[in-house]
């Protein structure tokens, strides 16, 4: 069995942990960032007589030196962990939630409501491309499984912005639920953020933040050692 682990940069945070400690296990790994989640806003897939492939040639070549192949192999000696689809920062730091909430929230608050419902699908729009190429990998036979983004992180500067805590947390669930229920439905495993990372609120606990100057989403060497843990498991 062989095991590639791959996606948007928060897998970064996985590579840098095999990097430092390769796990011993009875499983070939490979482990690298793709390309950037810019890459998912338009379609970024296309189905060939050989398989599924990414439609950048330098994304191919990078999932080549990976697993060998240009395409995603249909084999059960070959499985993925795609770490896509369930990042959400791009929709609760929009300035909207200065003057929006959620309906649970916006009373409290003050604010016009927004409903959960479009908030989900805000979450399955945002993510179109993702499910669409998940789609695709399942109807090809590919073993796979997706791998969830870190939780967003208390330190993240919409906060300092007028966007409240409990907005940011409620946009970023509903959102993400969203995601994992459409994969759910569709029988795609999932790999969910490790609870012992998370605070009571749902923030990722600040020990497993990545701490470079501007970075306010990604998690660390620390998580990713655990999320790789976990992603063998499922192997």
């Amino acid at each position: 069995m062989k095991l590639v682990i791959t996606g948007d940069s928060h897998t970064k945070s996985l590579s840098d942990a095999f990097e430092a400690a390769p796990p011993r296990t009875d499983i070939e790994i490979t482990c690298k960032p793709v390309c950037s989640g810019a890459a998912f806003r338009e379609p970024f897939h296309e189905v060939t007589r050989e398989g599924v492939r990414f439609t950048d040639s330098a994304y191919q070549k990078r999932l080549e030196i990976l697993s060998g192949s240009r395409h995603f192999v249909a084999s059960s000696d070959m499985r993925y962990g795609l770490m896509m689809g369930f990042h959400t920062a791009g929709i609760y730091r929009d300035p909207t939630w200065v003057r929006h909430a959620p309906s649970g929230l916006a009373a409290k608050l003050g604010l016009q409501a927004v409903s959960s419902q479009v908030i989900r699908a805000i979450g399955l729009d945002r993510q179109r491309n993702v499910l669409a190429f998940f789609e695709a990998l399942k109807a090809a036979g590919v073993n796979f499984f997706a791998m969830s983004a870190p939780p967003p992180r208390r330190s993240h500067p919409c906060l300092r912005r007028g966007i409240s805590a409990a907005t940011l947390l409620t946009v970023d669930k509903l959102a993400r639920t969203a995601c994992a229920d459409r994969l759910r439905e569709a029988g795609i495993p999932i790999l969910l953020p490790p609870e012992q990372t998370i605070d009571p609120e749902g923030f990722l606990l600040p020990p497993y933040e990545q701490k470079e100057k501007g970075d306010h989403h990604h998690a660390n060497v620390t998580y990713g050692a655990i999320m790789l843990r976990n992603a063998i498991a499922l192997c």
